[in-house]
């Protein structure tokens, strides 16, 4: 009862489309427009979930993940990424690059998989 949820988007139509469905359910949350690359982040928060963005991320902006994962004030932070294409299905490796990330920077990691998306679950906060 004491959850409030914050999201950020690139796109005001989902924020839109997000903040509706928090009004029309009654959960205390705002998702607001923004973009991670240009975003200070000056928030706390007990778990971060970044979910199928940071392969796209690095594309624009190579090594963004451990920037972010330095800047993002959580006590766990919750990355996932594709295992295969949406269209073809085509099974692919995904996770090694960020797992050495996670490594260097000492940080402690589990993972799982859940259908076609791989989960690591990172404690941020002793």
């Amino acid at each position: 009862k004491n959850v409030v949820y914050y999201g950020m988007e690139l796109s005001k139509d989902y924020c839109d489309v997000v903040n509706h469905y928090f009004k029309k359910t009654g959960i205390k949350g705002e998702c607001f427009v923004g973009d991670l690359l240009q975003s200070d982040l000056n928030f706390e928060s007990d778990v971060c979930f970044v979910f199928k963005v940071l392969d796209s991320l690095e594309i624009f902006k190579l090594n963004f993940s451990r920037e972010l994962l330095k800047k993002i004030n959580s006590k766990f932070i919750v990355v996932s990424f594709a295992t295969a294409s949406v269209r073809s299905k085509i099974k692919f490796k995904r996770g090694s690059w960020f797992v050495r990330i996670l490594n260097e920077l000492g940080l402690k990691y589990k993972s799982f998989e859940i259908g076609d998306e791989i989960f690591y679950v990172i404690k941020k906060f002793k």
